[in-house]
């Protein structure tokens, strides 16, 4: 995995995912899980979810990626956190990612990834 350093050291909206918490930030299921990943991203615990109590909160978000790689747009919330900026929160992280082009013949395959939210 290729981890995308901040341009500055100012706080960013989303950390690169570390292979070390992948599994514990967010997990995928379904055809894509077995694609290799370029760039992840895990988007940062939101400081309004802080203020207001939030401790964990986590979201799955059915997902399609073309054969290049990209995540396309087309993607729905499979199981809301119960937070809807949250939720887009989740999907605008998402649609950085980047997957090893396929040579499977689809246009597009899918996945359903888990974003955990946990104060840390």
């Amino acid at each position: 995995i290729e981890v995308a350093a901040p341009a500055s050291s100012q706080r960013r909206p989303e950390e690169a995912l570390k292979t070390s918490v992948s599994e514990k930030a967010a997990q995928i299921a379904g055809p894509l899980s077995q694609r290799k990943v370029i760039k992840a991203y895990i988007p940062q615990f939101p400081d309004w979810a802080k203020d207001q109590g939030i401790l964990e909160a986590s979201v799955s978000i059915r997902f399609y990626v073309s054969r290049d790689g990209s995540v396309t747009r087309d993607m729905r919330v499979e199981r809301s956190s119960g937070y809807g900026p949250m939720d887009r929160l989740a999907m605008e992280t998402l649609k950085k990612w980047l997957f090893a082009p396929s040579d499977s013949g689809l246009d597009k395959e899918w996945g359903v990834i888990t974003f955990k939210f946990i104060l840390e």
